[in-house]
C-alpha cells in the first residue's frame, strides 16, 4: 500500500521534522526522551506553563487520536514492534478497567448470607 499524504503537515513537513530533531539532539536527548519530559517530566515540566499549555494541546489535539491509530495500525500495513505494544497497552488497559468496574459491582452481585431472607428476596 503506498502511503497517502498527510494534508495537515504543509508543505517542506520532512525538513521541519528534521530540524525539530536536529534541536532535540543537540540537548543531549532523543525523541522518546523528548516526550516523556513533554508528558510527564520533572516537577518543573508539570508546573511550567508553556510545558502544559503544549502538553494539553497535544493530548486534546484532533491528531492524537490518529497518532495512536497509526502507531497500532501503520499505513504502510507492514507488522511492526509499534502495533505489538500498543496491543499490549490496550490488554493492560482493558484488563485494569474490567477490574475496577467489578469491584464496583461486587457488592451488588455478592451472595447474601442467607438467600432466602425476606431482605434479600426484596431487595433489588
Amino acid at each position: 500500500h503506498a502511503q497517502r499524504p498527510n494534508r495537515t503537515l504543509g508543505p517542506e513537513a520532512c525538513d521541519k521534522v528534521k530540524k525539530v530533531l536536529n534541536c532535540i539532539h543537540s540537548v543531549g536527548w532523543d525523541v522518546a526522551k523528548f516526550m516523556n519530559a513533554l508528558c510527564w517530566g520533572d516537577a518543573e515540566c508539570t508546573r511550567d506553563s508553556q510545558v502544559r499549555f503544549a502538553r494539553a494541546g497535544f493530548f486534546n489535539s484532533t491528531e492524537f487520536p490518529r497518532l495512536l491509530k497509526r502507531w497500532w495500525k501503520p499505513p504502510s500495513g507492514k507488522k511492526n514492534k509499534s502495533k505489538v505494544r500498543m496491543e499490549e497497552f490496550a490488554r493492560i488497559c482493558v484488563k485494569q478497567k474490567i477490574r475496577a468496574e467489578m469491584r464496583k459491582v461486587a457488592s451488588i452481585l455478592a451472595r447474601p448470607d442467607d438467600p432466602l431472607s425476606l431482605e434479600t428476596l426484596t431487595s433489588l
